[in-house]
């Protein structure tokens, strides 16, 4: 399958791969796919294969929707660091700020963390960010930002 073309979301394609949220409208569904390709682009750019980026959107989906189950479940994200059972013992995370605080928030749900560890394997540098393969990370092959910017 080419890398070309943005990915069409199936609200039924995405059902069957998570019976949990199949009871979700499928317009709803596709508002959700909407939002998270504010947070993670459906363009072909960078070197993640078509067949990868069907599973990271479909995956950013539940993610965004577990999400929204713990929180009106009362539940806040968060990443559970360390836990004991004898006088009850319990760590979490602390959000960061930076570079890692997207990579925190992925890893709040068993979604995001696919996401996460697809991004790690299918990206160098920030893939997902620009456009061409010299532009698509932060800095070009020469080390720079780009025209200008040396």
């Amino acid at each position: 399958m080419s890398n070309t073309g943005p990915i069409e979301f199936s609200p039924t394609d995405f059902k069957l791969a998570f019976t949990k949220f199949d009871s979700y409208d499928d317009s709803f569904l596709m508002g959700v796919f909407d939002v998270g390709i504010t947070i993670i682009t459906n363009d072909p750019y960078g070197m993640v294969p078509r067949d990868s980026r069907v599973v990271i959107l479909n995956n950013l989906v539940a993610h965004l929707l577990q999400l929204q189950e713990d929180a009106k479940a009362g539940k806040l994200p968060s990443v559970l660091t360390g836990a004991s059972q004898s006088n009850v013992s319990l760590s979490m995370a602390v959000a960061p700020f930076g570079d890692s605080a997207f990579k925190f928030w992925l890893n709040t749900t068993s979604y995001g963390m696919l996401i996460s560890a697809m991004l790690e394997v299918h990206s160098a540098a920030g893939f997902m960010v620009g456009g061409g393969l010299q532009q698509a990370g932060y800095r070009n092959a020469a080390g720079g930002f780009g025209p200008g910017f040396y």
